[in-house]
């Protein structure tokens, strides 16, 4: 059984979206391989806000396959013949559902993380709103890699790492 390793880091919340990174690390060139971008919901100071708040930073989360027939389970089989099940974090704290799937911006995730091959800046007050694009694009990609490991018995971990884990002191 083999692990394999992912980053999320977090680099942008400006009280919308947050925009973040996704690498795979520890690959057999020893160097960080680049799968796109991310976009989640904001970070909410106090309890959390349902459907509006993402995700704890600083935790190790384990990727799988949620083996459940929902209606967006028959929704994407529906759209991509080659998809199965949804990626799934296991043990979100306070969180329940959290896949990794396709979507463009704060209206397509629930505490979800969606990627995409191009992200914007989400800076309100420049008049951006947080989008990503090309996420079909990015989404399958991952997918087609990730799905065959996790079905042959191997592991997927996504770190996720906050903004603050970027400013050195």
């Amino acid at each position: 059984m083999k692990a394999y390793n992912f980053q999320l880091q977090r680099f942008s919340d400006d009280g919308f979206p947050t925009l973040g990174l996704i690498h795979e690390v520890f690959t057999a060139a020893k160097r960080p391989l680049f799968w796109g971008y991310s976009l989640e919901d904001e970070d909410q100071p106090g309890p959390k806000v349902p459907g509006d708040t993402r995700i704890p930073g600083g935790k190790v989360y384990e990727i799988q396959l949620i083996k459940q027939l929902t209606p967006l389970t028959k929704k994407y089989r529906a759209r991509f013949p080659w998809f199965t099940w949804h990626l799934w974090l296991k043990d979100v704290e306070g969180f329940t559902g959290v896949y990794m799937h396709v979507g463009n911006d704060d209206g397509d995730t629930e505490a979800c993380i969606l990627m995409g091959d191009q992200g914007n800046n989400n800076m309100a007050r420049a008049g951006n709103d947080g989008r990503i694009l090309s996420s079909t694009d990015c989404y399958t990609r991952f997918y087609q890699y990730l799905t065959p490991k996790l079905e042959g018995g191997d592991r997927a971990f996504l770190h996720v790492r906050d903004e603050s884990d970027l400013i050195l002191p």
